[in-house]
């Protein structure tokens, strides 16, 4: 049990979920108890158009009582095409909340018994695709599984362990309805979704991409001050700018032998500084290219006490 927590956790600060150490009694307890949360939030006035209206009351029962993600997701594609921009965003904003609750409940069903994560194994493979488990033979296998895709999850693995995480890809097909901010925020959580930046305490996709990525959420920030998920991206990118200027454990900036700079690394926050003027974290990559070339871009107690320095103040 103490292996899983730490996997999960590692790959759930990318995923924003719920913190660790927030129980499944507790998880379970905030999902049933969400009708006063669901009526501040999602309850409208009628507008001119009662079909509108119609859709957000029923949404609003929906999430009201006990709540079914499955059903809960079967009514969005259903109807979010009836509501306006701010409504859509609302419900779609809900069904995130909604999900990150659940998760730690549905990660539970993972390790219910020592067989479900062997019977997994025994059919995962890196083209595994979870919308192909109508084959699955074992039938507590298959709704798991089955319930894990139609609530709006994935399966990830870690250190050979599955567990599933929020399929933030759900949300593609939900952009056409939602507002600006809204549709920018699931572009960027699609990404994420799609190849999540690091695995194993090591990045999995090159220094270019985590700084265009890292931009993205600076855009946004700016952008969508006030925007919902402004503060989720925040998160992100607090952990995005950490990686920018600290590597992981397994993909270090600096060389633990040489403590030279690692090349693509240089290359990607040159090119970055260079290219951009009107970003922050440019005119930050630009002061850090200045003190790393006075120490011939080496890791030393100047520049490790200047990355620490900025590492909080990135924003």
């Amino acid at each position: 049990m103490i292996i899983k927590k730490t996997v999960i956790g590692t790959i759930l600060i990318f995923t924003l979920a719920l913190p660790i150490g927030c129980s499944v009694e507790k998880a379970q307890s905030t999902l049933n108890n969400n009708s006063s949360v669901s009526k501040q939030t999602v309850e409208q006035s009628p507008t001119n158009n009662s079909q509108v209206y119609e859709v957000m009351k029923e949404f609003n029962s929906l999430i009201g009582n006990a709540v079914d993600l499955v059903k809960t997701v079967e009514f969005i594609d259903t109807n979010i095409q009836l509501a306006s921009q701010e409504n859509a965003s609302t419900i779609i904003n809900k069904l995130g909340e909604l999900q990150k609750q659940y998760l730690p409940i549905l990660e539970e069903k993972y390790y219910a018994n020592d067989t479900i994560q062997s019977k997994i194994n025994s059919i995962y493979t890196s083209d595994f695709d979870i919308n192909k488990i109508s084959s699955i033979q074992d039938e507590e296998l298959k709704d798991l599984l089955t319930e894990t895709l139609n609530s709006g999850y994935k399966i990830k693995t870690a250190e050979g362990m599955y567990f599933p995480i929020i399929d933030h890809k759900l949300y593609d097909k939900y952009s056409l309805y939602v507002t600006p901010d809204m549709k920018e925020y699931i572009d960027i959580m699609s990404t994420e979704s799609e190849k999540a930046p690091a695995k194993d305490a090591a990045l999995v996709i090159e220094w270019d991409e985590l700084l265009k990525r890292s931009l993205s959420m600076e855009k946004f920030i700016n952008k969508y001050p006030e925007s919902i998920k402004v503060n989720e991206i925040k998160k992100l990118y607090e952990n995005y700018t950490s990686f920018i200027l600290f590597g992981l454990d397994n993909t270090p900036l600096f060389h633990y032998d040489t403590k030279a700079i690692n090349s693509k690394a240089k290359a990607a926050y040159i090119a970055v500084a260079e290219n951009n003027r009107d970003s922050k974290l440019a005119d930050t990559l630009r002061d850090f290219l200045d003190i790393l070339e006075k120490n011939n871009y080496k890791l030393t107690v100047e520049v490790d006490n200047y990355r620490k320095s900025i590492d909080n103040n990135i924003q």
